[in-house]
């Protein structure tokens, strides 16, 4: 069984890699360094000498703001990278993972967003994701697509380790967005991936299709904040901010992130009989990491 891993080097990328080579399968990685995957038509030669029987896509264009600015490369990574491996699946009979957003909504819902959802993305990024996955939907290949919100990892450069190093190194944190989020480590959405790769891969029926995967509970950034910053004086952490500096910004004019765009997973803790812990398991655990040579 070989599996090709897209975009080793990226946050849930470095995590697959580190699980999927635990298991008795040939693994090949390909990432920036190794192709130009904006201009992913030199992509097919790589797939025909490679000859996948899984693909899975962890490249993608994140960074919401910058989206807005640079259009062209959105969509020619979140989007055209993704009708040319859904194709190649298709035509090959192989399975294509690929790990989508909760932006595809537009955040209105008061209530959890479930698969069957409407989709009404409100900026480039989320609607950079809403047409991969139609890319794949239309594609008639195999697929799981994966969405969820607000990756977070022991790695650097996410929403808590940028809390905590603005609660380290500030003496204001200004919430330019008070969005409602989940928190969400990578740890889950890797753990669920090894689970139907291992189905797959030993023939066990599965289920091919959109799920959701998102931790219990809900929070706005703002309280978010005060949690990390409570949980930094109970390790004695010393900051340089107290809570009432933690300020929201109402004069921000970035009106780009739906406010509610929860997600609701049941579906797959239902089908693999699973449950998914509440976010502040996670955010404990980058906490934890965060500090434990500090």
């Amino acid at each position: 069984m070989k599996i090709l891993l897209i975009g080793s080097n990226g946050r849930l990328g470095k995590a697959l890699k580190y699980k999927i080579k635990k298991l008795n399968v040939n693994i090949v990685q390909i990432n920036r360094k190794d192709i130009n995957l904006y201009y992913a038509k030199n992509l097919i030669e790589k797939l025909n000498i490679i000859k996948p029987d899984i693909i899975i896509n962890a490249a993608a264009f994140t960074n919401v703001d910058q989206a807005e600015l640079s259009p062209k490369y959105v969509f020619m990574l979140n989007t055209y990278l993704v009708s040319i491996l859904a194709k190649y699946s298709y035509e090959n009979g192989i399975l294509i993972i690929h790990y989508s957003t909760n932006y595809v909504f537009d955040g209105n819902k008061k209530d959890l967003y479930n698969e069957n959802d409407r989709t009404n993305p409100i900026n480039i990024y989320g609607y950079s994701k809403y047409l991969s996955e139609n890319n794949i939907f239309i594609s008639k290949s195999k697929y799981l697509i994966f969405r969820f919100g607000w990756l977070i990892s022991n790695y650097k450069n996410n929403l808590v380790t940028n809390i905590i190093n603005s609660l380290l190194t500030d003496k204001i944190l200004s919430i330019n967005y008070n969005q409602i989020i989940v928190p969400t480590h990578v740890d889950i959405i890797v753990d669920i991936t090894i689970i139907f790769i291992i189905y797959y891969i030993n023939n066990i029926n599965i289920n091919i299709g959109l799920y959701h995967i998102s931790p219990l509970g809900r929070v706005n950034i703002y309280n978010l904040s005060c949690y990390i910053l409570d949980y930094m004086n109970f390790l004695d952490i010393k900051t340089k901010i107290d809570k009432n500096n933690i300020i929201i910004n109402n004069n921000n004019k970035i009106n780009l992130r739906p406010y509610n765009a929860c997600l609701n997973s049941s579906k797959i803790k239902k089908l693999l009989r699973i449950n998914i812990p509440h976010w502040k398991i996670g955010v404990n655990k980058v906490i934890n990491q965060f500090f434990k040579s500090y």
